[in-house]
Parts: C-alpha cells; sequence; structure tokens
C-alpha cells in the first residue's frame, strides 16, 4: 500500500434522520478519504431500455466506521453518486479496505 498512490478524494456519507415514510431525510458525511479509483465495468443496456451502469472500485485506507456499517451507504467522487454494494478489508490487516460500488446515471439519491 503506497500511500502516494491514493490521489483521488472522495466522500462517503450515510443516512442520518428519516422521514415518516421511511425514506432518507437527509445524509451525514462519515469520512472524506484519499482514495484510489479503477473501474472495473461499465455498460449499457441494449434496445429500449438504455440505462449506463458503471462499477467502480475504490480503494481507502482502513476506516472501521466503513467497515462496519455500510448499509445505504453512498460514496460521491467528482459529483457522482455511487451506491455502496460492499467493503472488504484486505487479507483482514485493518490497513486497507475496497469499497465495490455502483453508479446508475437516473438514480440520484443525495439529491
Amino acid at each position: 500500500m503506497i500511500r502516494g498512490s491514493y490521489r483521488h478524494l472522495i466522500t462517503l456519507h450515510r443516512p442520518d434522520t428519516y422521514d415518516i415514510a421511511n425514506e432518507i431525510e437527509s445524509w451525514k458525511q462519515v469520512a472524506a478519504p484519499r482514495s484510489k479509483v479503477k473501474v472495473l465495468d461499465s455498460m449499457e443496456g441494449t434496445g429500449i431500455d438504455l440505462q449506463a451502469v458503471e462499477i467502480v472500485e475504490f480503494r481507502i485506507p482502513y476506516i472501521k466506521a466503513v467497515e462496519l456499517d455500510y448499509k445505504d451507504m453512498v460514496v460521491v467522487f467528482r459529483g457522482r453518486e455511487y451506491e455502496v454494494k460492499g467493503v472488504k478489508n484486505v487479507d483482514y490487516l485493518d490497513k486497507e479496505l475496497i469499497i465495490l460500488a455502483r453508479n446508475d446515471e437516473h438514480s440520484l439519491r443525495m439529491s
């Protein structure tokens, strides 16, 4: 893990309050770490249903709060929102986390 390779600034947000219908009312910023970003897959639908989907891997230094509770978490990178699908502690060494996230072009959660 080379610290100089973490060159992108991301922010991690989780729901803070919910309204009566259990919809997310406000968001709370959990962390703003530097990250290494890698696009794993980028695809679009075919036929009538066109939808751009991008799956991205974010590598960040270990943050315990992110590893333990990532449900409904959102990563904001360059103004785009990515829904966190999974977090992996690399080799269980508590040094680095891999966050797998997905971006659907038409699903904005924090707006």
